[in-house]
């Protein structure tokens, strides 16, 4: 791999937004559920997104004895909107 497919290599319009994102897109989104240590699922206030975060390989909630701390941990960094 050359690299050419990081995120910090596609080209920015210097506002923080990729270039041919709409005007006035942003990345503010709220947080809705946590699936797992490594998932979340939030809004953007049209639609649900679930979003992978890269370069995390956390247990799943069936995998012990971690999978049942991997979701609290995630939580408590990405905290859902409204708890």
């Amino acid at each position: 791999m050359d690299g050419s497919d990081r995120a910090d290599n596609f080209p920015d319009t210097g506002g923080g937004r990729p270039t041919g994102a709409a005007p006035g897109a942003g990345y503010r989104a709220t947080v809705v559920s946590v699936g797992d240590g490594d998932t979340l699922r939030v809004s953007t206030g049209s639609k649900p997104i679930t979003i992978r975060l890269a370069c995390i390989d956390a247990p799943e909630t069936a995998q012990s004895p971690y999978g049942q701390q991997s979701r609290p941990t995630c939580s408590s960094a990405y905290p859902v909107a409204g708890r």
